[in-house]
C-alpha cells in the first residue's frame, strides 16, 4: 500500500486522462511545508483509494517533515490505517526534478 501511495505521489493528474484523481505530484509539491499536518492531501488519498475500490486502507494525516538542509523539499510522513486498526506512520519519497 505504501508503494502504491508512493506511485501517486511521482504522477502527475495529467498522466492519465481517465484518472486524473490518482496523479498527486502536483497537489504534493504545491505543499506548504511550513505547515505541518495537510488535511487536504489526506483527503485527495483517500478519494483516490476510494475511486479504485479501496476501502480498507484509508490515510489518516499526511504531515510534513522540514528538510533541514533544503527548505524546499521537505518529506512528508502518512499515517496509514488498515482496517481500522491502529495507524501506522510511514514515510514517502517525494524526490522528484523540477520540470
Amino acid at each position: 500500500m505504501v508503494k502504491l501511495l508512493g506511485v501517486m505521489v511521482g504522477t502527475t493528474a495529467s498522466s492519465w486522462s481517465g484518472a486524473p484523481w490518482f496523479g498527486l505530484r502536483k497537489r504534493l509539491s504545491a505543499a506548504n511545508p511550513h505547515v505541518s499536518q495537510h488535511p487536504a492531501l489526506a483527503e485527495a488519498f483517500n478519494r483516490a483509494l476510494k475511486e479504485m475500490g479501496i476501502d480498507w486502507a484509508t490515510v489518516a494525516s499526511v504531515r510534513a517533515r522540514p528538510n533541514p538542509t533544503d527548505e524546499s523539499d521537505p518529506s512528508y510522513t502518512i499515517a496509514l490505517q488498515i482496517d481500522g486498526e491502529r495507524p501506522v506512520h510511514k514515510a514517502i519519497e517525494t524526490k522528484w526534478s523540477a520540470g
